[in-house]
């Protein structure tokens, strides 16, 4: 069942609520797996092409859209014609969607530059970027990795994430960027259970431990007493940052 609800819109298959579509899906499950799919390739898309020459515009954006939806939907790309609402809440007013995205990519352009500035004026020692989803904290974090990578003549640089999508992600931006060789990227328990591989250290096997989460927390912990009793030496990486940290915090 669609989450979404047009006035007057005639994109439902008759007597349904799936979209028309292309390759005429009718399994809503299957039409929804399709879209998931797509919309990860779309944002692999947009991380790799986080570069300096490339402007992240309304047009930039439409032709995403088309580009990713149009062997799915003959209207990727294009503005809704019709109001759209979703639990209850009016999306914005079809008419006026264009004066809307047109303001709201001026905003865009002002906050990617801030995003760049902060990263570039961070400064030393330790810092913390707070923000809610969307905000630009993956953004900030891949700037502030490239500049230290830039000025870096080995590999210094250990980038974290809790997540293998998001690492993945950062690796493809360094990869683009160059800088590759300089970083270090890796999901946060990934790496901690390549240091107690690295160094010999004793790893929690499932048959210790059935379960996969505290079988990650034992990992975690391992690498903390070996850090602590200097069996893992510091020392490593002259810089590390860190995404998802709450996410590591509360799942640890």
């Amino acid at each position: 069942m669609s989450k979404y609800q047009f006035a007057e819109s005639d994109i439902y298959l008759t007597g349904t609520d799936i979209p028309k579509n292309r390759l005429g899906i009718e399994a809503p499950d299957l039409l929804h797996e399709v879209e998931a799919t797509l919309l990860q390739q779309a944002y692999t898309r947009f991380i790799t092409e986080l570069e300096p020459s490339v402007r992240f515009d309304e047009n930039y954006f439409k032709a995403l859209h088309r580009d990713t939806y149009e062997t799915l939907y003959e209207w990727a790309g294009l503005y809704r014609t019709v109001d759209m609402s979703k639990g209850g809440s009016l999306f914005c007013r079809a008419p006026y969607l264009e004066q809307e995205a047109s303001r709201i990519f001026r905003i865009l352009d002002v906050m990617d530059m801030q995003q760049e500035l902060l990263a570039r004026s961070m400064g030393e020692g330790h810092r913390i970027v707070r923000g809610v989803a969307g905000s630009g904290k993956t953004l900030i974090l891949a700037f502030r990795a490239e500049q230290i990578a830039r000025a870096a003549s080995r590999p210094v640089l250990l980038l974290l994430s809790f997540a293998n999508g998001i690492s993945g992600r950062l690796e493809n931006v360094m990869q683009d960027r160059g800088v590759e060789d300089k970083v270090v990227t890796s999901t946060f328990h990934a790496w901690c259970y390549k240091m107690l591989r690295t160094y010999g250290l004793p790893i929690p096997t499932e048959k210790e431990i059935p379960d996969f989460t505290e079988r990650q927390a034992a990992n975690v912990q391992a690498v903390l007493d070996a850090a602590e009793s200097g069996l893992i030496p510091g020392g490593q990486y002259d810089a590390v940052l860190i995404g998802e940290a709450h996410d590591m915090c509360s799942r640890r």
